[in-house]
């Protein structure tokens, strides 16, 4: 966007942006979906009749979270911040494009977060920390996002028992995305585990591979569940089709 400001709202309609510092490197490392992060967060309240300053609400430092958990660990409009989105071409599994949601991210990089109407894309954490910003709620805030630390997790090096696990642990936090109806969420999971076991050529371990088979056809059996919640049909046929070419007797694949 102009001026370094991004839209992450999930409707793109400007209720959600976001501002990287300028002066970070291109070559900066992005946080893989499901690392774990480190932040220093302060939330303020904007004044609906300037020029009365900002009053801060909340303070935390060293806060510890899991970036695409699918667990209610942070308010949605932070978790939209600090996830790394994962989108399908056409909600296909195995057929992944990326958008990253901070484009530059780098330990010591302060980022901006503009909420129009906070707390419109979900309920609070029932942390009591959280609990705090309930007087917060429907207003105008701006959240002061810094990333102090990120798990170096890099996908494109994980052996084929690493990916297993990585995958399952994605499978899980889509599930978790899915049972709160956040099921674009849960696609990006679904077709992010999917995809890290399309080439199970390094899994030597026969009841491993055997696990893998399983978890990537769950995944985009699953993925046909989040698109059918979209009503994305097309998209719907195209995954159970491919289902069906290796396994035309799969009943989900079948019904779906």
């Amino acid at each position: 966007g102009k001026q370094g400001v991004t839209d992450i709202s999930p409707s793109s309609d400007q209720r959600l942006l976001l501002r990287a510092p300028e002066g970070v490197s291109k070559d900066a490392a992005v946080p893989a979906d499901g690392a774990e992060v480190t932040l220093n967060l302060e939330i303020f309240e904007l004044s609906t009749a300037p020029p009365a300053p900002p009053v801060q609400r909340f303070s935390a430092r060293g806060l510890r979270t899991q970036a695409g958990s699918g667990q209610l660990r942070l308010p949605e409009e932070l978790e939209l911040c600090t996830e790394c989105r994962k989108i399908g071409r056409r909600g296909r599994p195995g057929h992944m494009k990326f958008l990253l949601i901070i484009p530059c991210i780098k330990p010591g990089g302060t980022f901006l977060a503009h909420s129009k109407k906070f707390g419109e894309f979900g309920p609070l954490p029932e942390m009591g920390m959280w609990q705090s910003l309930s007087t917060c709620v429907d207003k105008e805030l701006l959240m002061k996002v810094e990333l102090l630390e990120a798990q170096d997790l890099c996908l494109a090096t994980l052996e084929g028992h690493e990916r297993l696990d990585y995958a399952k642990g994605r499978k899980d936090a889509a599930a978790n995305y899915f049972k709160r109806g956040k099921y674009e969420a849960a696609l990006e999971r679904y077709s992010l585990a999917a995809e890290m076991l399309q080439d199970r050529a390094d899994i030597k371990d026969t009841s491993l591979y055997s696990q893998a088979k399983e978890v990537r056809s769950a995944c985009e059996l699953n993925a046909a569940a989040c698109l059918l919640k979209l009503e994305k049909w097309r998209d719907v046929e195209a995954v159970c089709n491919a289902v069906l070419r290796t396994n035309p007797v799969n009943e989900k694949a079948l019904f779906r």
